[in-house]
């Protein structure tokens, strides 16, 4: 999520009697983490089972109270958030309780690594945790079954947004700050250059994009580009690639088998696009950009369009260029228009000792009630009566956008692939990346070359 410099006006109840705090046990697992890497490559050793960190009084206080542990916040805001929730929590159960904050690396890969020794060491440092969507495949066997509270904790949350934290038959995680792709646009140059809409289409985007770029280049702005998005070897590449594959009407996987399929025409055809886009429209240096870089390129006021997350609007809003947005669907491709879910969601530990607690304080965190407030912060609302509020609408003009999004998402298979998915993604980031860095490379060859290394992964 976004961060933001500005204080949080925070409606819900401070606890004094609860000891809510930011212990970074993170930084312990980054060093306990890449020591036992270096160990691992020099002397062979491997982890079999046993506790990464030291073993301490973990799970009640000394006079036995229950304490819980929770992962969640990656910038400060987002870390401010959750304790302000956490504290809400802590003040309104009914019983004498507490909960320990610690933030969360915002190094993706790392987090998800330190997560799966965690969680398949039995490690009791964690009770809930905060989750991508696209981590459940490594994450989602050693993950509490919510099956039997499923009903309660997503009453009136849309199906959509609920199903994304399946993990075969079972609900292991629950939105609590999911992200949508979205594109970003300036409605001052569409104004200006004669457009009464967003372009509807990827064909559409890379016209208008580049009649901007060339439009302002010869006004005087020679460092002028068309279009920014996430093109660097990370996670955000393979969002982008999904929302144009499954555009273009190009399966990621066979329907009959798990096998992965890059040789259709349809593929490629999505590759070419983003392919002719590298230094076209799109500046080279998007190659290395994550989202947060793409957000700080449109920012600069030197981009018309910029394909990001809806949490990215929390540091637009708070920037010269926030009476000048415009937010859209993403384009069309020959198929649909379809859009990513990424964001966060939070998690059971499947070893905690208070599973009905932990339970507890993920439907306070995510109930309906703070929905109002959720919008207020840069987070999006999870149940569907939210998006029918004067309220949140008056506040979110663009939120009207987000019901039918939710219709066209597209997720990774997960499900599908298991814990092969994270091999499988990456292979995927670091073969795709290649092909649109390289416009020598035909995306067709290069797609069955890709298709056939992945395919014998697995």
């Amino acid at each position: 999520m976004s961060s933001s410099e500005s204080s949080i006006q925070t409606p819900l109840p401070q606890a004094s009697s609860a000891q809510v705090a930011s212990a970074k046990l993170f930084t312990r697992w980054r060093v306990m983490w890449i020591s036992i890497l270096i160990l691992g490559l020099l002397v062979g050793i491997r982890l079999n089972g046993r506790d990464l960190l030291p073993s301490g009084a973990y799970g009640q206080t000394a006079d036995g109270t229950p304490q819980l542990n929770i992962a969640c916040g990656v910038t400060p805001r987002d870390l401010e958030i959750c304790r302000s929730l956490v504290d809400g929590f802590v003040e309104s159960y009914p019983t004498p309780i507490e909960v320990i904050v610690h933030d969360v690396l915002d190094d993706p890969k790392l987090y998800a690594a330190m997560l799966g020794v965690l969680l398949e060491t039995g490690s009791p440092d964690l009770d809930v945790m905060m989750v991508e969507p696209s981590q459940l495949g490594q994450l989602g066997p050693h993950l509490q079954n919510l099956n039997q509270q499923a009903a309660e904790l997503t009453t009136g949350m849309f199906t959509e947004l609920v199903r994304a934290g399946q993990f075969g038959n079972r609900q292991v995680a629950i939105p609590y700050a999911p992200e949508l792709g979205v594109l970003y646009y300036r409605q001052d140059l569409l104004d200006k250059y004669g457009y009464l809409s967003a372009p509807m289409s990827w064909q559409e985007l890379e016209a208008l994009a580049f009649e901007i770029q060339r439009g302002e280049r010869a006004s005087g702005l020679p460092d002028f580009w068309g279009y920014v998005w996430q093109g660097a070897r990370q996670a955000d590449l393979i969002d982008n690639l999904l929302e144009w594959f499954v555009a273009q009407g190009a399966p990621l996987l066979a329907a009959e088998t798990n096998t992965v399929d890059l040789s259709s025409g349809d593929a490629a055809r999505a590759l070419s696009y983003a392919q002719r886009w590298i230094g076209g429209v799109s500046p080279e240096a998007v190659l290395d950009y994550d989202e947060a870089a793409a957000v700080d390129a449109w920012l600069t006021g030197q981009v018309a369009f910029l394909r990001a997350g809806t949490g990215a609007l929390s540091r637009i809003q708070q920037s010269p260029l926030r009476d000048v947005v415009g937010v859209a669907r993403l384009p069309s491709g020959r198929s649909r228009s379809v859009a990513s879910l990424s964001g966060w969601y939070l998690a059971v530990h499947e070893t905690t000792n208070y599973p009905d607690e932990a339970t507890a304080l993920i439907a306070f965190m995510t109930q309906a009630a703070f929905d109002t407030w959720r919008a207020e912060v840069g987070y999006l609302p999870v149940h569907e009566i939210s998006y029918e509020s004067p309220e949140i609408l008056a506040q979110h003009p663009y939120y009207r956008l987000v019901p039918t999004t939710l219709d066209a998402i597209v997720n990774p298979p997960i499900n599908r692939l298991g814990r092969d998915y994270a091999a499988v993604s990456n292979a995927l980031i670091q073969g795709v990346h290649s092909i649109i860095a390289d416009k020598n490379m035909r995306p067709e060859l290069a797609l069955e070359a890709l298709e056939a290394h992945i395919n014998s992964l697995y």
